[in-house]
């Protein structure tokens, strides 16, 4: 009967000790840094095959933390819902053009930066986007449900290059 008792007793610490709380913690990683070798390896791979490298634009980068942030609470799927609304908030206020996105969704891996990207350059319409005519991204990473949620966005920003420079530089 002790013995009996011991063993429920260990079984319930082991089940408290390892549930799905410890799962949901977030791992100690500075996410800004993690954006910035998204944004690194992109901009390397853009590089290594003759593309103009992309710029920085925290507007983006922002858009995307908000929709990583949803994908990883559970408000949205991990999916491109609100697509259209990102597009729209882009476009209107900051004038972005050839807007494009790519998420990842990244769970037990290590170095998730580098597996997001290798993912994107194994997909065909990953690989599409990060090869598009663009000139500006923003990158936005959130921790939820076990795993790590990726956004990118690439787009044309007039204000930094105009279309026409961008064509001429293009492959």
């Amino acid at each position: 009967m002790i013995k009996h008792m011991l063993l429920a007793a260990a079984l319930i610490l082991l089940v408290s000790g390892c549930g799905k709380s410890e799962l949901n913690k977030p791992p100690k990683v500075d996410f800004p840094e993690m954006e910035q070798q998204v944004f690194t390896l992109v901009n390397n791979y853009r590089e290594s095959i003759g593309l103009v490298p992309l710029v920085w634009n925290e507007y983006m980068a922002v858009v995307c933390r908000r929709h990583s942030l949803a994908m990883a609470s559970g408000e949205v799927p991990f999916s491109h819902r609100g697509f259209n609304f990102r597009y729209d908030v882009l476009t209107d206020m900051f004038g972005m053009q050839d807007f494009r996105e790519n998420l990842s969704e990244i769970k037990n891996v290590p170095g998730p930066a580098l597996a997001t990207v290798k993912g994107w350059l194994n997909s065909p319409t990953h690989r599409s986007n990060m090869e598009a005519l663009a000139n500006s991204t923003g990158v936005g990473v959130a921790w939820g449900s076990g795993g790590y949620y990726i956004t990118q966005i690439y787009a044309i920003d007039p204000a930094v290059s105009s279309v026409e420079h961008l064509i001429q530089h293009h492959n």
